[in-house]
């Protein structure tokens, strides 16, 4: 009976620490697909920050031609 449950314990153990092995695997996967969704979410934010300065410069280009034909 000794026997069986020092083999049980082992396979066991063995068992766990496969599992740990299996879930910091995971664990490093997500976090570089965390690190590229920040990098994307970066480069979002930069392309909205461009679409706003252009809408802001179409705006005031606008303004500006309103103006010069206002004094025309």
């Amino acid at each position: 009976m000794e026997t069986f449950m020092k083999k049980a314990m082992e396979d066991w153990c063995v068992d766990l620490e496969k599992k740990r092995k299996k879930e910091k695997e995971k664990l490093n996967v997500l976090l570089e697909e965390l690190d590229v969704s920040e990098d994307d979410e970066n480069e979002t934010d930069t392309f909205e920050s461009y679409q706003k300065m252009n809408w802001e410069s179409e705006v005031l280009l606008y303004e500006l031609d309103q103006l010069e034909n206002k004094e025309i």
